[in-house]
């Protein structure tokens, strides 16, 4: 019975951090969830760091970096993620992948790409939409950078400025200045 209460309970936790469902969306909520329950659900259920799952099949760190579903209010959790993932030695396709940052969707991205084109043309041109989601985003890169797992070398080798600057409805500057100094 405890059993299957905890494998319920670790579904779940994968569930909360895969979730993408826009209109309904039930998933993880820098509103609601803070970085110790995060964290602790984690340490307890390591093992959904590294199962693929969701609608897309993929790891959860891509869910909350999805270039396709823009989830501001997860996006605040990936270093959290990628630390403990990093701390636990938890493998991606058999690699360390620096916490999951490294490792590739479906769509040939890494979460590190992903939040270089992450905000979707929802509301174009829509400057008061844009702002708020590319400050968010910015704070991950940043903390990121304080954690050393967004290294200088990783704009070129995962083309960033690039992502970034093809996007043709939102040009992101402080992404952009961010990568450039």
């Amino acid at each position: 019975m405890i059993k299957e209460f905890l494998k319920n309970l670790g579904n779940d936790i994968h569930e909360l951090l895969c979730d993408i469902d826009v209109e309904n969306y039930d998933g993880l909520d820098s509103d609601r969830d803070t970085e110790e329950e995060v964290e602790t659900a984690l340490r307890i259920f390591p093992k959904v760091l590294s199962r693929k799952g969701g609608c897309f099949d993929e790891y959860p760190i891509h869910y909350l970096a999805s270039s396709y579903r823009c989830n501001v209010k997860a996006i605040s959790f990936i270093p959290i993620v990628a630390r403990v993932a990093i701390e636990l030695g938890v493998l991606f396709d058999g690699e360390e992948e620096r916490g999951g940052l490294l490792c590739y969707d479906n769509e040939n991205d890494n979460v590190l790409q992903n939040l270089m084109n992450s905000d979707f043309p929802i509301q174009l041109g829509n400057r008061e939409y844009h702002e708020p989601i590319d400050d968010k985003y910015l704070q991950v890169l940043i903390q990121l950078r304080k954690m050393n797992l967004f290294k200088k070398d990783d704009i070129q080798m995962n083309a960033l400025v690039t992502e970034l600057c093809n996007r043709y409805y939102h040009f992101s500057e402080k992404r952009f200045r961010f990568l450039v100094e």
